[in-house]
């Protein structure tokens, strides 16, 4: 190999110029195994216009050795002849630093040059050294990773269904409804909003949990829309029990690639729960207002609401005309429908029926006595009641006509004295009975004479009526006037 005289690098024997610092070597000592020198034999090219340094006529001399002895000591500059040739970069304007390849040689890393030399020698490019930008590309490129792949591994832990069930009953325990509410899948509606939900829970009693286990249900089929876990837990001073927990995938995605979970609120709400109060009433639950838009139909009287509301218990409040304002309390989980009962009529209701009542048997009486059809008393009735009544008054109008022996004439009322039944046994209507002193004047005709005679009789009787209120006012549901004697 050749080593070069300026850098020291090591070159083979067929290098012109140095590796390291691109001095020529031509004329330069080989080194030859064994550590033992040789002259280069190529030619070394001779510049222009250099002296011939031969003697004339013939080649120079070649020095001779004598056999056994040590080569000559190796001079450190040439004795003759001009100075290596420099190899020049491509660019003159680009300065060469004959320390170049020291200073190069010193940073790099130990065995370096040797892997260098070798490779070299291999007919190889050398290795190029990563910038730090692309250092720097690859690190991001390999944090980016990283992150997708704990973003992944966290959604789907904590949107997973078993994570939510858990979660949700969590909540129950700790007892944290806000939490809880809005783990829910809950419908729209006037009474299933979150303030309802923590007050139905609030007041109902909660065991004292100690610990739970979630697991989802042995033989449960997943449809891919409903996922059902066990929750076995322990009540503080009760022992064991357990649970249900239904989850239900939601259409919309989680920071869209996640599926949503959703608690099922079945077994929590009352749907569609049915509430009659009396026709004509207000009624307000847990203080809301029930608006015509709940109002499902009437029967008997009364109206019925249908509501969806959490189970538990609620408070209910109804005014109804001429009745004292109702309050009470209704358990949708141990009552399928409510039916407001047992209002109190106010003194001024009392008074109210009274009079209505009073009314409707003078009326009542003065035309049949009169021979006029029903038309005449039609307007004391409800709708749809009028009917049913016609037929009775007929009867009494028949009655009053006059005979061949008797012919009423005038009826008179007195000594009213009226009582009100509560409306509960029918279903909201408003019974009262009316009893009352009565004065018949009239007309008897003696049968074999002909001869007439005025008389009068007197006796008492009562009424009975039902009263239903349709919008405005309490008109009559049924009545019977009573008969009069004479």
């Amino acid at each position: 190999m050749l080593i070069c005289p300026n850098c020291g690098t090591a070159n083979t024997d067929d290098s012109k110029f140095c590796e390291g610092c691109g001095t020529k070597l031509e004329g330069v000592a080989r080194q030859a195994p064994g550590g033992s020198e040789e002259i280069n034999a190529q030619p070394a090219a001779e510049p222009e216009n250099a002296p011939n340094m031969e003697p004339d006529g013939g080649a120079a001399a070649e020095p001779t050795v004598e056999p056994g002895a040590e080569p000559a000591e190796e001079q450190t500059e040439p004795a003759m002849g001009p100075e290596p040739e420099q190899w020049q970069p491509e660019h003159a304007d680009q300065g060469y630093d004959p320390n170049m390849g020291q200073s190069f040689e010193q940073n790099m890393p130990q065995g370096f040059d040797q892997d260098f030399t070798q490779n070299m020698a291999a007919g190889g490019a050398p290795r190029k050294k990563m910038s730090r930008l692309q250092l720097a590309v690859i690190l991001e490129a390999a944090c980016l990773v990283l992150l997708i792949v704990v973003f992944f591994a966290v959604g789907n832990s904590r949107s997973s269904a078993g994570s939510v069930a858990e979660k949700y009953f969590k909540a129950y325990v700790d007892q944290d409804w806000e939490e809880a509410y809005s783990m829910l899948e809950i419908p729209e509606g006037t009474f299933i909003q979150e303030d309802q939900y923590e007050q139905i829970m609030d007041a109902s009693e909660q065991p004292e949990i100690t610990n739970f286990q979630v697991q989802e249900s042995v033989g449960d089929v997943e449809d891919g829309i409903t996922r059902t876990f066990t929750v076995n837990y322990s009540i503080n001073g009760q022992g064991q029990s357990s649970t249900t927990v239904t989850v239900v995938r939601q259409s919309r995605k989680s920071m869209l690639f996640f599926d949503t979970w959703k608690v099922s609120a079945d077994g929590l709400i009352a749907q569609d729960y049915s509430i009659y109060v009396p026709q004509g009433a207000q009624a307000a639950v847990d203080g809301v207002q029930l608006t015509e838009e709940q109002l499902s139909g009437d029967s008997e009287g009364m109206d019925c609401y249908q509501i969806s509301i959490f189970n538990g218990t609620h408070s209910i409040q109804v005014e109804a005309p001429w009745f004292e304002t109702y309050e009470g309390q209704f358990d949708t989980l141990s009552q399928g429908e409510y039916t407001v009962s047992g209002l109190s009529l106010s003194d001024d209701g009392e008074q109210a029926v009274e009079s209505k009542l009073q009314e409707a048997l003078q009326a009542y009486y003065q035309a049949a006595l009169a021979g006029k059809s029903f038309d005449e008393v039609k307007d004391l009735f409800a709708e749809g009641a009028a009917d049913s009544n016609e037929d009775a008054y007929d009867r009494l109008r028949d009655d009053l006509e006059a005979t061949d022996y008797s012919a009423p004439k005038q009826i008179q009322f007195s000594g009213f004295r009226c009582q009100v039944y509560d409306g509960d046994s029918y279903n909201g209507s408003l019974q009262a009975e009316l009893e009352y002193d009565y004065n018949v004047s009239y007309t008897y005709t003696y049968t074999y004479s002909g001869r007439t005679e005025d008389r009068t009789n007197d006796g008492s009787s009562y009424a009975d009526a039902r009263f239903v209120y349709d919008g405005d006012t309490y008109k009559l549901l049924s009545f019977d006037p009573g008969y009069v004697w004479y």
